[in-house]
């Protein structure tokens, strides 16, 4: 068969779930006497045992990027985050303060306490205060203190810089990209390579690579560039030797560091373990080992809201949009594979799951009319829609639903519909200057949160009820008044603004009602049941964080959070995960790339880059969900493609333009199609996303065979891009998605 290119078309419906994006993106670790603490895009992991378990927490502010332990203190850390806060713990990263009126750019270990430098100058944070070191200079990438105590720098010019009395002593630039201080010694980094100072203020070169990333233990040193891997010497820089067995390349499935950014953030040592914070997560490796492992961080996405349709669940999975199986089963697939904008935040399927689904993205409001299939962006008249959503309990025979948001003012405010969703009018909230928080959708009206206060309304009018003590976080309604959920506890408030503290003995994130009407509640001490006025611990569907809570008409519940979405068949005695399509840490991932193939610009590609190789041999392997399979490229060469470990077969490419010809089916399923390039030049079109994007608009049909760039379909090809089309009927018609937004609702989402 000969195929001018190709691109994945998947017949039933698509899932992605080996592919690596979002990642788990650790840009700062720490390691203290066995204790771990990883920092990665919107929260942080720590570990008690070596990194065998974690448990998680949001980021106490912005996105971390910088960990360090607190030298001589046990348990203590030291953490800066990108809107320029420092942050202390003293429990091994369990809760965090606020360093006050401390400015940060980095961190860096110390012989004692942690080294902190702002624009304020440098600062010796410790467990219980703070020494100032040196006044303001440059801004800071990089800095260390030597074994003999000098205190040394990077600046962001790419300076060499000193601490000399109480002032920084700066240097010209001559690009020096990091430093590192540990085994006796100081290494650091620059375009001519890696040198050592052992002390003795004479810098020797030990090896010429131009590190971005370097790490000093005594039971190695270590270097890293931009991708290529670790470099370690296990004998002080004599020799060195790549370790890459274990660690995951750089993912080219939409979110990869760009040509030239850093895939390494963190090299350490703590004892005789090495340790690696990498754009693809955090590694180990123990004495005696040659491979990296990868801990099991089970990172983003998380799960901000689930819903049961029956024994199914729907999870609004943040980052890997809207998913839905049989918990424990191998049945999950993409509900809604043409939603362009996976970071899910709040979904209401009603009618158990057989009615109009609504599901909020944090800056669009979405809905679906038919289990997915079909993907439009509601016209809500808000500027940006928010985290919460819901519908009047007899929805769709009273027809008014609410969602959450705020005005181009930037006032909160809520959407409401009186027509099952047809159409929208926004509705300010008095006093409320965030997103709301949390509805709840009643008989005779709806409840909203936002901030510390609690607001009623309905058919266009919503009156502020009462002001609590917290920020409202989860709402439920309570026959004629409504339960709100705060970090300080649990409070019902009545119609009338009566107040009354329920529970006050933990932080309340998350509510919902059993069959029975006892309530359960997700805290910060884990599951609380609450009957008859008495309240009950349940413990924890896994250590983690809890973010949502549903309960089935049968009484099965279903908890989400950092670690996924887990279930309870017995009350809450028992939970067993209900999916592990958010794990990204396995080996067979969806697209994976040799080191032959690059990574280059092209604008008339799908993602505007795309991967070019010219060396025989170099090879590329897919897994992927469905029951055809096409590739798309150009160039001049020669590929071979197996499918599925099949008959090898050859794929001609003659064309200066991207190009695909014929397609074959396969049986419906998972598929493995591996290539390796025979002769010539071949450019791969680079837009093999890890999630759906096809069609985009309500008429939008099946597009023919030349897709991607031929002429015809969209203005720029398709390139390896998963599609799902339904069966049956069905199957001709393609997913359609609203308008993309124009920004993330979350920080930084890896995509």
């Amino acid at each position: 068969m000969k195929l001018v290119g190709a691109t994945l078309l998947l017949a039933g419906l698509a899932r992605p779930a080996l592919a690596h994006s979002p990642h788990d993106v650790v840009r700062g670790a720490a390691v203290l006497d066995g204790e771990v603490v990883s920092a990665e895009e919107v929260r942080l992991a720590r570990s008690t045992d070596d990194g065998e378990t974690f448990l998680h927490s949001n980021s106490p502010a912005g996105t971390p990027t910088c960990l360090v332990p607190l030298a001589t203190t046990a348990h203590a850390f030291v953490l800066v985050t990108d809107d320029g806060q420092a942050f202390r713990s003293l429990d091994s990263g369990g809760s965090w303060l606020a360093v006050e009126g401390l400015h940060a750019w980095t961190c860096a270990p110390a012989l004692r306490g942690a080294l902190v430098a702002g624009p304020a100058g440098l600062v010796r944070v410790l467990a219980d205060g703070g020494e100032p070191i040196a006044r303001a200079g440059s801004t800071l990438k990089a800095m260390a203190e030597a074994p003999w105590g000098e205190v040394v720098g990077v600046t962001a010019k790419g300076s060499w810089a000193t601490v000399e009395g109480a002032s920084w002593v700066e240097g010209a630039p001559l690009g020096y990209t990091a430093v590192a201080a540990g085994d006796g010694v100081l290494l650091r980094a620059s375009g001519a390579g890696i040198e050592v100072n052992e002390g003795t203020g004479e810098w020797r070169l030990v090896n010429d690579l131009p590190a971005l990333a370097l790490g000093v233990a005594e039971a190695g040193w270590m270097a890293a560039g931009a991708e290529e891997g670790v470099l370690l010497s296990r004998d002080r820089g004599a020799n060195w030797e790549w370790v890459t067995e274990g660690l995951e390349k750089t993912a080219t499935g939409g979110g990869a560091p760009k040509p030239g950014a850093p895939h390494w953030f963190s090299l350490l040592g703590d004892g005789d373990t090495l340790w690696a914070g990498a754009w693809e997560g955090l590694y180990r490796m123990r004495s005696g080992e040659s491979a990296w492992t990868q801990l099991q961080l089970r990172g983003q996405p998380m799960i901000r809201d689930l819903a049961w349709i029956g024994d199914e669940l729907l999870l609004a999975d943040n980052g890997a949009g809207l998913l839905r199986g049989t918990p424990g089963e191998d049945d999950w697939v993409d509900a809604a594979p043409g939603l362009d904008w996976p970071w899910l935040r709040a979904l209401v399927p009603t009618e158990d799951g057989a009615g109009r689904w609504y599901f909020s993205g944090g800056v669009l409001l979405y809905r679906s009319d038919n289990g997915g299939a079909l993907v439009r962006a509601v016209e809500s008249g808000l500027a940006e829609d928010g985290d919460c959503i819901d519908v009047a309990p007899h929805y769709p025979n009273d027809p008014h639903a609410w969602a959450g948001g705020l005005l181009e003012d930037g006032t909160g405010a809520v959407a409401e519909t009186v027509d099952a969703g047809e159409t929208w009018s926004p509705v300010a909230l008095e006093g409320c200057a965030d997103k709301p928080a949390a509805l709840a959708g009643t008989a005779t009206g709806a409840w909203v949160g936002c901030g510390s206060g609690v607001w009623w309304g309905r058919d266009g009018a919503f009156s502020p009820v009462a002001v609590l003590s917290d920020g409202v976080g989860a709402l439920l309604d309570d026959d004629g008044g409504v339960l709100a959920g705060t970090p300080a506890g649990l409070d019902r408030v009545a119609l009338g603004g009566e107040v009354e503290r329920i529970w006050a003995e933990a932080r309340v994130d998350a509510l919902a009602r059993e069959p029975d009407g006892s309530v359960l509640a997700a805290t910060s001490l884990g599951l609380v049941r609450f009957r008859e006025g008495v309240a009950k611990r349940l413990g924890w569907p896994v250590d983690d964080v809890i973010l949502t809570l549903s309960v089935s008409g049968t009484g099965a519940i279903a908890a989400g959070g950092y670690a996924g979405a887990f279930v309870s068949d017995d009350g809450g005695a028992s939970f067993s995960s209900a999916s592990d399509w958010d794990r990204y840490d396995d080996g067979d991932t969806a697209f994976t790339w040799s080191d032959a193939w690059v990574w280059e610009s092209d604008d008339t590609a799908k993602t505007h880059r795309a991967h070019v190789a010219s060396t025989p041999g170099a090879w590329g392997r897919w897994r992927v969900y469905g029951r055809t399979v096409r590739l798309v490229a150009r160039g001049q060469g020669s590929l071979t493609v197996r499918v599925d470990g099949g008959a090898p077969e050859t794929v001609t490419v003659e064309t200066a333009d991207w190009a695909a010809v014929t397609s074959w089916v396969i049986d419906e399923g998972w598929h493995r199609v591996e290539f390796t390039l025979d002769a010539g030049e071949v450019w791969v079109d680079g837009g093999d996303r890890w999630r759906t994007n096809v069609g985009r608009g309500p008429d939008a049909t099946e597009a023919p065979g030349g897709e991607c760039g031929c002429g015809h379909g969209p203005a720029r090809p398709s390139g390896l891009v998963l599609a799902a089309l339904l069966a049956g009927a069905e199957a001709r018609r393609r997913r359609a998605t609203g308008p993309r937004p124009a920004a993330s609702p979350e920080r930084a989402p890896m995509r």
